[in-house]
């Protein structure tokens, strides 16, 4: 069986030297920011320092000796950047351990290995940025930033084989499009996509998707899903494949996922919080006519958007009403496993962007574009 423990972790205590020889790390009695693991060590943020436990020792935050220093021993060095630098996220980036601050990102590194002596925290370069978690994907990192009222996404990369890394928006074409301040993000570098959660509409889920070539990006498009009125994203992650969302209803707290590898057929398009008659709560059948309980509320005056039961056979939506909040009746027997779908529906809309000639990296902006035909998948 597989279990977890959940209990106060055993911190070792110091056992030579005192205040002067050998400190306590200089995250406590400060507020720690961060959380990760490098070169196995356990490390923390705490305002403008790094502090890194012994190596193989994830609980151990103090020398071992006084007289010497060992490379294995506790590291905690502080920011040397001109600006005020507080640390608060860290993300792995083609083999490196990049720490954000609001001023700009560092890279902590050690050569040949992290040691007390050849630890470093170098600067890369003004790339202001948000609190919100940066995610890595492959080599590249994302992160954002606010620009007159409106969310900035950045990538942070290498251009090329030899270049060094540098960052550059993603979101320059639509400059307007998310509003407010970035909360949270996550990313599928499968199949390039970035989820982004901003303050302007917590109810709207931002997506970028872009597909590359290599180091340049040939291809990029922004997106929302738009969930019901009252809703609020506050989680979202993606993991083989599946996004999980942790959305706040009018009706409570609820954990969803969207399976991008489920190959669902098209009878089943557009319908949010999906269920079939086996996953509702009850399935009734009773003169004439099928009461589905549902595990959550919708509102029944459409606010929260339409309920619908879809008939598999036909892919057809039956003509159905709202007796409760929680339950939705609909004239025949759909007690069958397989006979329907019942769901929120909702309009998928698409907005092209405007068409241009490229050649290579030359966008061709003078003169007339004439589209004769126009495949849209």
């Amino acid at each position: 069986n597989r279990y977890f423990v959940f209990e106060p972790i055993p911190w070792d205590d110091r056992g030579v030297g005192d205040d002067s020889t050998n400190p306590f790390p200089s995250f406590v009695d400060s507020t720690i920011s961060e959380v990760f693991f490098t070169q196995n060590r356990l490390g923390f943020t705490s305002g403008e320092s790094v502090i890194l436990s012994r190596s193989g020792d994830l609980f151990n935050f103090f020398r071992t000796t006084v007289s010497q220093l060992l490379d294995d021993e506790v590291i905690d060095v502080k920011s040397a950047h001109q600006e005020v630098s507080l640390f608060h996220s860290a993300a792995f980036s083609d083999g490196q351990l990049f720490l954000f601050s609001e001023s700009g990102p560092f890279l902590l590194s050690g050569d040949p290995v992290l040691t007390p002596r050849t630890v470093r925290l170098e600067y890369m370069g003004a790339y202001p940025n948000t609190s919100a978690k940066p995610i890595a994907i492959g080599n590249r990192l994302f992160f954002g930033k606010v620009t007159t009222g409106y969310t900035q996404l950045f990538e942070y990369a290498r251009r090329d084989a030899y270049a060094a890394q540098s960052a550059e928006s993603v979101a320059e074409d639509v400059p307007a499009y998310v509003a407010g301040s970035p909360v949270m993000m996550a990313g599928d570098g499968g199949r390039g996509l970035i989820a982004l959660v901003a303050t302007g509409d917590r109810s709207r889920l931002y997506i970028y998707q872009y597909k590359l070539d290599r180091y340049d990006r040939i291809q990029s498009a922004w997106h929302y899903w738009q969930f019901s009125p009252g809703s609020t994203v506050v989680g979202v992650d993606i993991i083989d494949g599946v996004m999980g969302l942790l959305i706040k209803r009018t009706d409570g707290l609820y954990l969803e996922q969207i399976d991008f590898d489920l190959a669902m057929p098209v009878r089943a398009a557009h319908l949010d919080r999906r269920l079939t008659p086996a996953t509702c709560t009850s399935a009734v059948y009773s003169a004439g006519f099928t009461t589905f309980t549902l595990p959550f509320s919708v509102a029944t005056d459409g606010s929260e958007g339409t309920m619908v039961v879809r008939d598999r056979a036909t892919g057809l939506d039956a003509t159905c009403t709202r007796p409760l909040a929680t339950t939705v009746q609909v004239a025949g027997d759909y007690t069958g496993s397989t006979s329907c779908y019942i769901g929120v529906s909702y309009t998928f809309t698409y907005t092209p962007c405007r068409f241009y000639v490229h050649y290579k990296d030359i966008k061709e902006t003078r003169g007339r574009t004439q589209i004769r035909n126009l495949d849209v998948w």
